[in-house]
């Protein structure tokens, strides 16, 4: 099966790091690398992914009319697996 690279950026994910502290907008950028049958699938199972990750959905203050994005900005094929952790390396 292919293994694909994506560059992901999320934007606009209002978050409270610190309970003395008010929820501000937050941007990340990271990379995910899966195997998948497509392009398009793999996008699915990055967005998806993402979307379910409680690392981020707990921090998360967004009410439902000001939702966060998740833009997936590149995918590459590759033919290797990169010496880093998998699926995803940390948030930037």
């Amino acid at each position: 099966m292919p293994k694909y690279q994506l560059n992901v950026a999320g934007r606009n994910y209002l978050i409270r790091f610190h309970p003395m502290h008010r929820p501000a907008k937050h941007r990340f950028y990271t990379k995910f690398f899966v195997e998948a049958s497509t392009p398009v699938h793999a996008e699915e199972i990055v967005v998806d992914s993402l979307r379910k990750d409680r690392s981020i959905l707990d921090f998360m203050r967004n009410e439902p009319a000001d939702r966060a994005t998740i833009t997936v900005e590149k995918i590459f094929e590759i033919s290797d697996w990169p010496d880093c952790s998998r699926p995803r390396m940390g948030l930037a």
